[in-house]
């Protein structure tokens, strides 16, 4: 009986993690729509061409992948649950700053 309990709480966190990996990869996903969808009006904002907005906006990918590198390294070093937890807090602000700001 103590066997089947210890086989579900690992299997129940890892569905808790991945779908809490999967709600930022959503997050993610619409902040750069939202960037891609005011190309033209950063580009106003910044008097800059397209090309440099869509530079900008690649920049957020690479620096995701970077940041990748540099916290999985920073997470051995530590604990992984806390940079998950900070990454997931980061978004959280994100997302629920978005639709309260007014301006670009």
């Amino acid at each position: 009986m103590e066997s089947n309990l210890t086989v579900k709480a690992p299997t129940i966190h890892r569905a808790r993690l991945a779908w809490s990996l999967y709600i930022n990869y959503f997050i993610h996903g619409f902040g750069i729509i939202i960037l891609a969808q005011n190309m033209t009006s950063l580009g106003a904002a910044w008097n800059s061409p397209l090309k440099i907005v869509s530079f900008v906006i690649s920049g957020v990918g690479i620096g995701r992948l970077l940041s990748y590198l540099i916290n999985g390294f920073l997470a051995d070093l530590s604990s992984r649950k806390a940079f998950v937890l900070l990454g997931m807090s980061a978004y959280l602000a994100f997302a629920i700053g978005i639709p309260f700001s007014h301006n670009i």
